[in-house]
């Protein structure tokens, strides 16, 4: 049974580790890839998950601002890490 849970969803035991081994280490980039890689999920989905289902057919302007919310932070978290650890990446100069 385990075996099994593990080969289904091992997305989503890697996300849970990456989660924290860079809450431990205070690398907020994995957590602005995550938020990067849930907002094209939602898109793909065209639903997303906050406190609760969001359908985008249902309620467009709230499932727009949680897509909005999640991308702002994703891009805001790696640009963070990219500023506190003075990273310079070629395309950004």
């Amino acid at each position: 049974m385990t075996s099994k849970l593990l080969h289904k969803k091992w997305k989503s035991i890697i996300a849970l580790l990456l989660a924290a081994g860079s809450t431990i280490l205070d690398l907020y980039f994995v957590w602005g890839l995550l938020c990067l890689f849930w907002s094209v999920e939602n898109i793909k989905n065209k639903e997303a998950y906050f406190v609760e289902k969001v359908e985008k057919t249902t309620n467009p302007i709230l499932y727009w601002v949680i897509i909005a919310v999640w991308l702002g932070m994703g891009g805001y978290y790696v640009y963070y890490d990219l500023i506190l650890y003075n990273i310079s990446l070629p395309f950004l100069n």
